[in-house]
């Protein structure tokens, strides 16, 4: 990518693992490689994997439309995703600003590489934890484990960041996710939120709702997705975010119609590490 002109912002990962598990490989190895690029770097991220032997694993107009990023495959190497989009699929945030505020870390071997600021992993990871339904201990552990050492000031601007973007759902799950594994709180003490529109719906029943829909290995038949999209309507925030997640899901509606793609499939998420 930097030979195509592009700078990527490195998500998640074996950075991660470096910045965060000592020693690195005590975290759990990861399936694909995540970059983040600006949305009009795109195409030219995917040409320059292209030339490498990649192959595009959904059409790019398709992701760009309906996702937060495009995925690629090879037959040798790891996926990669190129996110426009931190998650959430159309919903998401674009990446201009969150590369903005970036930070460079150093790499094995020399050079240094783009990761996301304090607040903005941490806003991440809830995200990331948020989109894929709550679904492996994990992920929660990974969020505990950096959100326990890092400072008060951090927590505050994350929840802030949180209810500014309208993701204050994703956060409220993720504090009876705390509650329910370990019995501790993950908000702030004293931190008084804004209450999503449908703030009533966020309990452990759905949680548990949530955690059941996202076990791997699963066939992806048309009521549930339809189950899993009920879930995502109950974590936004206000009736206008409901409006945009109808319009995203009409979207994606449309192009599985015209694929024919609206049939039994495997769940494809956290299925276990790719083949090298």
């Amino acid at each position: 990518l930097r030979l195509a002109g592009i700078r990527p912002l490195v998500l998640k990962g074996p950075l991660l693992a470096r910045r965060h598990y000592h020693p690195a490989f005590l975290r759990k190895p990861s399936g694909d490689i995540d970059l983040a690029v600006q949305s009009g770097d795109v195409r030219a991220a995917c040409v320059a994997l292209l030339r490498e032997g990649y192959e595009y694993g959904t059409p790019l107009e398709e992701a760009l439309a309906c996702s937060h990023h495009v995925f690629l495959l090879h037959k040798s190497r790891p996926r990669v995703e190129i996110h426009f989009r931190l998650s959430h699929g159309a919903r998401g945030l674009p990446v201009e600003p969150f590369m903005e505020r970036a930070i460079e870390v150093g790499l094995p071997r020399g050079g240094s590489a783009l990761v996301l600021s304090p607040v903005d992993e941490l806003f991440h990871l809830i995200l990331h934890f948020a989109h894929h339904r709550f679904p492996l201990l994990f992920n929660l552990y990974e969020i505990r484990k950096i959100w326990l050492k890092t400072p008060i000031e951090v927590q505050e601007a994350v929840v802030r960041k949180a209810a500014s973007h309208h993701f204050l759902a994703p956060l409220v799950m993720t504090d009876i996710a705390f509650r329910t594994n370990w019995g501790e709180a993950f908000l702030p003490a004293g931190m008084e939120l804004p209450k999503p529109w449908l703030h009533r719906r966020l309990t452990e029943e759905l949680y548990r709702e949530c955690t059941e829909w996202s076990q791997p290995g699963f066939r992806l038949t048309i009521s549930k997705r339809l189950l899993g999209r009920w879930l995502d309507f109950q974590l936004t925030d206000r009736p206008s975010d409901m409006l945009g997640f109808l319009k995203m899901f009409m979207n994606v509606a449309w192009y599985r119609l015209r694929q024919g793609a609206w049939g039994t499939q495997k769940y494809p998420h956290f299925a276990g590490p790719a083949k090298k």
